[in-house]
């Protein structure tokens, strides 16, 4: 996001922006933009959670099973 800083931050000076206030100005920008992208990644996140939980349910699962089978396999031919 460096080019983006950079390019902000010669637009507001080039605006007149003082070199203080276009720092807060680019700091302001990024912390949105930032604040913006983990709002939208928030649902996805949560998604991704939940499907590790399925995920490990189902390895869980299987392991059992497996067990179970070679259990049976073994001791009763």
């Amino acid at each position: 996001m460096a080019k983006f800083q950079i390019a902000f931050y010669r637009a507001a000076e080039k605006a007149g922006i003082s070199p203080e206030q276009a720092q807060e100005l680019v700091q302001l920008a990024e912390d949105f933009i930032v604040r913006k992208i983990e709002e939208a990644n928030k649902n996805l996140v949560a998604e991704l959670q939940s499907q590790r939980w399925v995920l490990g349910w189902i390895a869980l699962l299987t392991t059992l099973s497996a067990g179970i089978a070679a259990y049976l396999a073994t001791f009763h031919h």
